[in-house]
């Protein structure tokens, strides 16, 4: 751990002291729980703090990455009626593609007719339809594997992006 010995910067906003309280939190809370069969007190608070960790790291790179460049790409103002009729033949492919990925699957129709509603995040999703988090996760991957499977022009430079980050 660099950040211990000064060379790096912290691994989030939280101080070491903080992400400690925060996993020692997370265990009395039970939303994190030890098994002394598996691993040793030590090593499992550290399990908790590395993950503590890793999300704070996601969540700074994620504040950094400013999504309005992209939304401006799709969203920008329409001049022309004719670059009006193609931006809305273009979001029509888009919606019959969708729907060619949701067809057989019912989970995966759910989760499309959830985000047509408005509902954009996991657990506002998990919420309306009564699954779990997991399981919005997973229709979400499913999704995006087959519209990257159908259409890779179009979804593949998405997936490289998000690699980048990664």
């Amino acid at each position: 751990m660099g950040w211990l010995s000064g060379r790096d910067q912290e691994p989030s906003k939280l101080s070491v002291e903080q992400l400690v309280q925060t996993a020692v939190e997370h265990c009395l809370d039970g939303s994190r729980t030890w098994d002394p069969k598996a691993v040793d007190l030590g090593g499992f608070l550290r399990g908790v703090i590395r993950s503590l960790t890793s999300s704070e790291k996601k969540k700074a790179v994620r504040s950094k990455t400013d999504a309005k460049p992209e939304l401006d790409r799709y969203f920008a103002p329409v001049d022309s009626p004719e670059d009006d009729a193609m931006e809305e033949e273009s979001r029509q492919e888009l919606l019959v593609l969708i729907e060619g990925c949701t067809t057989d699957d019912q989970d995966l129709r759910d989760l499309y007719l959830a985000i047509l509603d408005g509902n954009t995040k996991r657990e506002d999703i998990a919420a309306t339809l009564g699954w779990s988090a997991d399981r919005v996760t997973a229709a979400r991957i499913k999704l995006q594997r087959r519209l990257l499977k159908r259409a890779p022009d179009r979804f593949g430079e998405a997936r490289e992006r998000r690699r980048r980050i990664s």
